[in-house]
């Protein structure tokens, strides 16, 4: 429990208290009322649902002052409409888990990243009409992004499930890799990821040039995938120091590490070597 309380004091000092409040591993009745349902309003915002009345609110302390006036059980009637709504708006003929209302947020987050794994897109809907949490991540924080879950798993139908919610295609985990770096083999997702936000210089929180999306795509020798990449904005005169030509350049890393088709590719968008473009 100390252990607990320790991390929820730690991840206040950098998170939101509303965030920060979805790792609570063992929160009173209302801090966990009022945490799922400032949860449930931003993912109906995110979702576009058509929803109104004065317990769709993202003011937290304002939902968990409502909440102590009132018993258990009308509140958790609320968190119960807010769902059904929520399910509603989502579509697919998806019911209500009952048993999921009186998770705790942080129960309920795990849950989701497990849903995802697993590819449950039906769980994932329920879990969060029942308040989990959009920005949740594992292990208080530090593991992946619920989308950069989806995206390892290459599950198109869940992907576009979260990019319709807005979800960021460029997010990872704490020290994470380039989650565009691992999808290049996969060329329909590739294209779809960025066509919806995702950057093709993206090289996570590593920032460094073997991260790049395209340096994956180089040593796949999977040409295509670099000229989806190239035609999405890839950076082609790029040196190991993430400049442009103080040392050695993309286009030296193609030559030794990809195919002749690739280096006519990078040669087409302007790439040089390092002995082309060094100042003279």
């Amino acid at each position: 429990m100390l252990r607990g309380w320790i991390v929820i004091l730690w991840l206040s000092g950098w998170l939101s208290p509303a965030l920060a409040s979805i790792y609570d591993p063992d929160p009173s009745f209302c801090d966990a009322y009022a945490t799922k349902a400032v949860s449930q309003h931003n993912t109906a915002g995110a979702a576009h649902c058509d929803v109104s009345g004065l317990r769709w609110s993202s003011d937290l302390d304002g939902q968990k002052r409502w909440c102590e006036t009132v018993s258990e059980a009308v509140a958790q009637a609320e968190t119960q409409a807010r769902a059904q709504a929520l399910l509603a708006c989502f579509g697919g003929n998806v019911s209500l888990n009952d048993a999921d209302l009186a998770l705790t947020p942080n129960t309920l987050g795990e849950s989701m990243i497990g849903a995802v794994r697993e590819g449950g897109l039906k769980r994932v809907k329920q879990l969060l009409a029942a308040g989990a949490d959009l920005s949740f991540e594992g292990m208080q924080g530090n593991d992946g992004k619920i989308l950069f879950v989806a995206m390892g798993r290459e599950d198109m139908a869940m992907i576009k499930f979260f990019i319709g919610l807005g979800l960021d295609p460029n997010g990872t985990f704490n020290g994470g890799f380039s989650p565009i770096g691992m999808i290049t083999d996969n060329h329909e997702l590739l294209e779809y990821i960025l066509s919806n936000g995702g950057d093709a210089n993206n090289t996570g929180e590593l920032y460094d040039f073997l991260q790049l999306p395209i340096i994956s795509a180089i040593l796949s020798k999977d040409v295509k995938a670099v000229q989806i990449l190239i035609k999405h904005g890839a950076r082609v005169q790029v040196d190991e120091m993430m400049d442009e030509c103080l040392n050695n350049t993309l286009l030296d890393y193609a030559i030794k590490h990809g195919t002749p088709a690739i280096v006519a590719a990078l040669r087409k968008a302007g790439a040089q070597t390092y002995a082309e473009c060094q100042p003279r």
